[in-house]
């Protein structure tokens, strides 16, 4: 293996160039490459934050990809930067049908809303569900088992952060440990006496969930802005008048707060893990920065706003809340600074989080990228 190729149904970023490690890959020898398969799914998104580089290949159809594929050696290595599902089928098939060498990045699990769901209230909650949800999750249940019998090979090698992620893939390939993106920062940073911002201060973990072109590529409409902004400042002041403290936004990284929406808070970007070291407790919707939260020991204080119940990633909140045991707050009915309290944190409660969804005890004292190169030049001699 002297190659290998990124395959991904959005355009490359800086992020994206940083946390798969291009440079140190290229520094050990290894051609890499970057396939940008956004036009062959998303013709109509306008992305954000797009870099050029000289490594980027745009495939526009899945035919396209097939031939790409064909003229590549047989030893090239490609992680798939694409969530299998019934719309991805016919991509994975393709990788199936040349017998491509595969590999995955399994870094983002996150609570799971179905923990501790009964069989009956399965059921009922399927037929609650609109006849689009209810296609949905069946075409969802087809592909997973179309994937158990072979129509899509597994992966060949997984790179995994948490015994949850590792657990998934240990019986199917070979499976080394890593950590979240999160954990890797937040060890650089753990000893730091820097301080960002001066004086007592709360963490809000932004989502960008009024502009994020996400949920325009899964047809998730956005909630009224004006509404949002609101009902986020009201609480924010109520929260400052109570512990006589400053909310900073930890703004989103694809965020753009050309105005400032937050009643002119103080907004910092690409600086969460500075923000949430020295708060003193964090306010989040479901940010999988709470991950900061969680190694900090940090108290978070779960929040949503009436219009949130009814989209998709309420029940995310909820199950943030529940792994970290908190009590999730509707901040609609918040009338007074007397409705607001701070929980206390469960250092038994955090520790397991840590290592389901962080780190293992194999890989939490070394970092990422040091366990990746390592593996994947051994790889290629």
């Amino acid at each position: 293996m002297k190659k290998i190729v990124y395959v991904c149904y959005s355009p490359l970023t800086t992020v994206y160039e940083n946390i798969f490690y291009v440079f140190g890959l290229k520094d050990s020898g290894i051609s890499v490459e970057y396939w940008d398969l956004s036009k062959a799914y998303f013709k109509d998104i306008s992305f954000t934050n797009v870099i050029e580089r000289d490594y980027v290949r745009k495939i526009d159809t899945l035919k396209e990809l097939e031939k790409a594929i064909k003229s590549e050696d047989s030893d090239t290595l490609y992680f798939l930067i694409i969530t299998y599902s019934i719309k991805t089928l016919s991509l994975y098939r393709i990788f199936t049908r040349n017998k491509c060498r595969l590999g995955f990045f399994e870094r983002g699990m996150l609570p799971s809303v179905a923990t501790g769901v009964g069989v009956l209230k399965k059921i009922s909650k399927l037929f609650s569900l609109n006849r689009t949800a209810l296609i949905s999750i069946l075409l969802t249940r087809v592909a997973c088992i179309l994937r158990k019998t072979g129509y899509v090979k597994k992966f060949d090698i997984v790179f995994a952060a948490g015994s949850k992620a590792y657990s998934i893939h240990e019986k199917t390939c070979r499976v080394v440990p890593v950590n979240y993106f999160d954990y890797d920062n937040y060890m650089s940073l753990r000893n730091s006496s820097v301080r960002i911002v001066a004086g007592q201060y709360v963490v809000y973990l932004d989502d960008n969930i009024i502009d994020d072109s996400d949920y325009e590529i899964i047809g998730v409409k956005s909630i009224d802005a004006q509404e949002y902004y609101s009902v986020m400042s009201n609480y924010f002041s109520l929260i400052e008048n109570k512990f006589n403290v400053k909310v900073v936004i930890a703004a989103h990284p694809k965020s753009n707060y050309i105005k400032n929406p937050f009643s002119e808070r103080e907004i910092i970007i690409n600086k969460t893990n500075d923000l949430v070291k020295d708060s003193l407790f964090v306010l989040a919707h479901y940010s999988t920065s709470i991950s900061y939260a969680v190694l900090y020991e940090k108290p978070v204080l779960f929040i949503f706003t009436d219009a949130m119940r009814k989209k998709p990633y309420f029940s995310t909140i909820l199950a943030f809340a529940k792994e970290l045991e908190f009590v999730p707050l509707n901040i609609n009915a918040i009338k007074s600074i007397d409705d607001i309290g701070v929980g206390t944190i469960k250092k038994e409660v955090y520790d397991k989080y840590k290592y389901l969804y962080l780190t293992s005890r194999q890989s939490e004292k070394e970092y990422s990228n040091s366990i990746v190169l390592k593996t994947l030049t051994e790889e290629a001699t």
